[in-house]
């Protein structure tokens, strides 16, 4: 049985080197991706050291509760610390805004989110590429990606934005490595300066750094460290911040690297349902053969181990390809990693197979193929000696018992009312265990659909190619289970994309719809990356309120709190006064203050209460009368800016009087700027004007209407591109099974191809046949798979709570759905090319002869 299993493999060696090709684009999937996460994760390891740090020991402020700002150091506690039994040295240090500007006069950065542009002050910890440390208020460090990007160099004259939003000018003392900033800019001086450029107040220090004297033991240093500190600080160890900062860089990596796995398990799976589907034709084919098996005495479970080897081998040889071929596809999830800045900055690491991917790998593929090939296998242990004395080697359509018609019509009831009790009861759980279970029963519904799909779309084939329509159209009906199990690979390519289309394009069209409704200024200034903090000069907002081509310009001081903010209220009320739900924005002043609606709930305030607010953390808190309640989008959910892979948000609880909030602590500076164009202006007109003020703060950017309503799809669209990459190879896959069914078909049908040539059909005529096949299994996948995507769609948007990320309008996206079945049909076409002119190569006297 050995000797004959694996001479039915070389025999049949093309149709299971093509099965054996879509287990290994599934396997590449799941090699690629843990070949790219474990070289990342250890260039994270090698970059992110204790070493790296360069103190022994850090001293960090713990953020203060429910304000989300930490407190500072103060200069004695830094002596302090010095003066801790074992501390060699200890040293203060802070960071905070300031931006370097490019050759070009363009800001630098900006764009992630998580890591703005930092300035800070440097010292003995920084890890020197090249020249010294600044020694004077006009010398400045300059990370180094920035530097070489840039072409800055040692003693080259820079440009850096200030905490005040102005230009000043320093030379490069040196270039320094951040590895835990990556690539965004980063600027260093010492510490004088430091305070001048980011405004911040002598003696006052968000870090200390200490190092350990030699022979003192670091956990007792530790210890003295933190008594000495206080309570209120947190010691760390250069390990642990290290660990820290590993950790939070392998958080995107994680979540990437989950995606990807999920998705070459939904790879393996589609590759596993091709397999069971070519050894099930196989089987068929072989029925005389199995018999003959049987009658010399093969015993049934002799006859499963044969055709279970045939799946492992196929499994092992697509496995090994695939381990190969993920090699060069980690590269490219590299790529897709970087796409996302999400590694940017990073050495390059170097891509290795370890045996334990190697072995995962090629385990998740055997097991896909064994465990599909499982059923064939046991449907071959069925075939009955008296086979053997057929004329036929194999009967198209075996009816199904009445056992398994219940079953099957059990699992597709089962799926559909879970799905509508999901969507009627808003368990989003409830309905992504019924699309699970849609899929499995899908090769039934298939089944049952698979005539009326082939009879309607053979209708314009047959108008179209005439003969060879009518005839590949007969063909698809006359085995409505393979037709059905051939196309559900592509079936679940196609529904999964139509989810992301119909999911991506009603986001879109929701956050547009509440923008239209809500928003009523025409542009937004701010300085991306910094949570609308600014800092804005405030001679920009007096610049723009020069303008004619502006009607009203409502300049927001730099937040304190991430909450408290104040505003012009004759601009103010221009801007939100339609949002205005009690009281008058007129009256915000002296000692009164506007609040947010949401606020105004949570602590039972109305016009008229009063509220005590911290401004500054030295000052403390004053009382202040609530002068108007407003509930604004545009300080809120509008007040949002997006990188690649995140957002962020400010909601404004508090407005004061500009006068009142600098009294009490506010600073000068502005967050951001909303303008409203004049009535004589055009939008462009009025973007060309405000342009034209902002070429002199190059960290300043202007974001008009449309772009401020469309901001948000950049981020849907890139996270689209990248599923839709996935499920690209999912299709792929589905192809290559299309390729296989058609051309064992042809296999199975040689004599009826015989007969169809012998009586005049021309082999143009036989390829347009085959080709007209694969269009009916493209319909197939393209009708269910579209119909599948729509309803999972809408029954997961069914289960939104108002207000929640779920909470969509339901768009319909009929151009994506178009070019989607497009791709899917011409893609299919081209599959049946090898099938198609194999089939027309058919010698017809042998084949006429063949039984």
């Amino acid at each position: 049985m050995w000797r004959y299993t694996l001479k039915s493999l070389l025999t049949r060696r093309l149709r299971l080197v093509l099965t054996a090709v879509a287990i290994a684009l599934g396997v590449a999937m799941v090699a690629g991706t843990l070949i790219a996460a474990t070289a990342l994760n250890r260039v994270l390891g090698d970059v992110f050291t204790a070493e790296a740090i360069g103190a022994d020991i850090v001293v960090q402020t713990v953020p203060g509760e429910g304000t989300g700002e930490a407190p500072v150091i103060p200069e004695e506690v830094v002596e302090r610390i010095a003066g801790v039994n074992g501390v060699r040295r200890a040293t203060g240090a802070i960071s905070g805004y300031a931006q370097l500007v490019g050759r070009d006069g363009d800001a630098l950065g900006g764009s992630d989110l998580d890591n703005p542009p930092e300035g800070r002050s440097v010292d003995w910890t920084s890890q020197l590429v090249a020249g010294r440390l600044p020694a004077g208020p006009g010398e400045a460090v300059v990370d180094r990606v920035n530097a070489e990007r840039e072409a800055f160099a040692v003693g080259d004259d820079v440009r850096i934005i200030d905490a005040g939003g102005l230009l000043q000018t320093f030379t490069v003392a040196a270039i320094i490595d951040v590895p835990e900033r990556r690539d965004e800019p980063t600027v260093g001086f010492d510490v004088a300066t430091a305070q001048a450029v980011l405004g911040r107040s002598p003696g006052e220090f968000d870090t200390v750094n200490v190092e350990v004297a030699d022979g003192a033991d670091p956990a007792g240093v530790a210890n003295g460290v933190a008594a000495a500190a206080g309570g209120s600080y947190e010691v760390v160890t250069a390990t642990e911040l290290a660990d820290e900062r590993v950790s939070g860089a392998r958080e995107d990596l994680t979540y990437f690297t989950g995606l990807l796995l999920v998705s070459a398990a939904v790879a393996l799976v589609v590759g596993g349902l091709i397999i069971r589907n070519t050894l099930s034709i196989l089987v068929a084919q072989r029925t005389r053969e199995l018999a003959l098996l049987r009658c010399i005495g093969a015993s049934p479970r002799q006859i499963r181990r044969s055709v279970l080897l045939e799946a492992a081998v196929v499994g092992a040889v697509g496995s090994a390809v695939g381990v190969v071929v993920g090699i060069g596809l980690a590269r490219a999830m590299r790529a897709t990693f970087e796409s996302f800045d999400v590694f940017e900055g990073l050495p390059r690491p170097t891509m290795q197979v370890t045996p334990w991917i190697v072995a995962v790998a090629v385990l998740g593929g055997l097991l896909a193929t064994v465990c599909f090939g499982l059923a064939p296998a046991l449907r071959a242990t069925r075939v009955a000696p008296v086979a053997a004395l057929r004329d036929v080697a194999a009967d198209p359509e075996q009816p199904q018992s009445r056992r398994g018609r219940v079953r099957r019509a059990v699992l597709v009831a089962v799926a559909v009312l879970a799905l509508l009790a999901g969507a009627g009861s808003g368990s989003g759980a409830l309905v992504a265990v019924a699309a699970l279970l849609t899929l499995i029963a899908l090769e039934t519904v298939g089944a049952w659909l698979a005539r009326p799909v082939a009879r309607i779309v053979g209708v314009p084939l047959t108008a179209v190619v005439g003969l060879p329509g009518r005839l590949a159209r007969q063909n698809a009906r006359r085995n409505p289970r393979r037709t059905a199990a051939t196309a559900i690979a592509l079936t679940i390519g196609v529904a999964l994309s139509t989810f992301l289309a119909v999911w991506g394009e009603s986001q879109k069209a929701t956050d547009h719809s509440a923008f239209d409704a809500a928003f009523t200024a025409d542009q937004r200034v701010d300085v991306p990356g910094t949570d609308f903090a600014g800092p804005i000069s405030p001679d920009v907002a007096d610049r723009l309120r020069a303008l004619p081509e502006l009607a009203d310009v409502a300049a927001f001081h730099s937040p304190v709190h991430r909450s408290v903010t104040a505003a012009d209220p004759p601009a103010l009320a221009a801007l939100i006064g339609d949002d205005v739900t009690a009281g008058d924005l007129e009256e915000l002043g002296t000692g009164t203050v506007a609040v947010n609606s949401a606020e105004a709930a949570r602590r039972d305030l109305s016009v008229g209460s009063t509220v005590e607010i911290e401004l500054d953390d030295a000052a403390g808190s004053e009382q202040f009368r609530v002068a108007a309640v407003f509930d604004s989008y545009m300080l809120g959910d509008g007040l949002i800016e997006y990188d690649v892979t995140s957002s962020r948000s400010l909601s404004v609880d508090y407005i004061l009087s500009p006068a009142e909030f600098e009294q009490f602590g506010g600073p000068a500076t502005i967050g951001w700027i909303y303008g409203l164009a004049a009535a004589d202006a055009t939008l462009d007109e009025a973007d060309a004007a405000i342009d034209g003020v902002l070429a002199d703060y190059p960290s300043v950017q202007l974001h008009d209407r449309d772009e401020l309503r469309t901001q948000g799809d950049a981020g849907v669209d890139a996270g689209l591109r990248v599923f839709y990459g996935i499920f690209g190879l999912i299709i792929a896959i589905a192809l290559f099974g299309i390729v296989n069914t058609l051309t064992l078909s042809i296999v199975e049908r040689v004599h009826e191809v015989g007969l169809l040539r012998a009586i005049g059909l021309d082999p143009a005529d036989v390829r347009s046949m085959v080709r007209a096949e694969s269009i009916i299994l493209a319909a197939f996948g393209v009708i269910v798979g579209v119909a599948l995507g729509i309803v999972f769609a809408w029954a997961m948007m069914s289960t939104a709570t108002p207000g929640s990320d779920l909470d969509l309008d339901l768009l319909i996206p009929i151009w994506q759905l178009a070019i989607i079945a497009a791709i899917a049909v011409v893609a299919a076409v081209g599959a049946a090319i090898p099938p198609s002119i194999h089939a027309s190569r058919v010698d017809v006297l042998r084949a006429i002869t063949t039984e």
